[in-house]
């Protein structure tokens, strides 16, 4: 469970950031 949750707030946090 939480290597998915990590997995997808990387995703997201990765995105933000590189916007």
């Amino acid at each position: 469970m939480i290597g998915g949750q990590a997995n997808l707030v990387d995703a997201v946090r990765g995105t933000i950031e590189h916007s």
